[in-house]
């Protein structure tokens, strides 16, 4: 049975009008409620065997953030473009395309991907228990 923890990235600043999407970076609420939410799944005993986050700069900013305060590599991250622009049937192959030996994985989006959650045509989600749901405020 694997975990599987759908991240969104922390919030992200729109203080420069010109700056694209994939650079946007995480404001300062963002970088303060980063490492709180990634000290509660340290509390909760989270370790990922894999870490998946889009490239995006704020989502791959909190997979760090993570990764510092989790223990995991943060050279280890893999940066899919898939998670950024490839939509829910690329997310599902990807959930999907997760190693057997892999446990527990965790997912950084731009997007929180509901329908994750709720998938309601054929996928193989046998091995993937179900998804924990942590919130917390800064």
């Amino acid at each position: 049975m694997k975990t599987l923890y759908l991240v969104r990235h922390a919030k992200s600043s729109w203080d420069n009008p010109n700056q694209g999407d994939f650079d946007r970076p995480l404001n300062r609420r963002g970088e303060k409620a980063a490492p709180f939410m990634a000290k509660l799944m340290q509390q909760k005993s989270v370790n990922p065997d894999l870490i998946l986050s889009s490239p995006a700069n704020r989502a791959l900013t909190t997979a760090e953030i993570f990764c510092e305060t989790l223990g995991y590599p943060p050279e280890k991250i893999e940066q899919r473009i898939e998670i950024y622009e490839g939509g829910l049937n690329h997310m599902l192959q990807l959930v999907q395309q997760i190693p057997d030996n892999c446990t527990t994985a965790m997912l950084l989006d731009t997007i929180l991907p509901l329908p994750l959650l709720q998938i309601s045509y054929p996928v193989n989600t046998s091995k993937i228990s179900s998804p924990v749901v942590l919130s917390g405020s800064t």
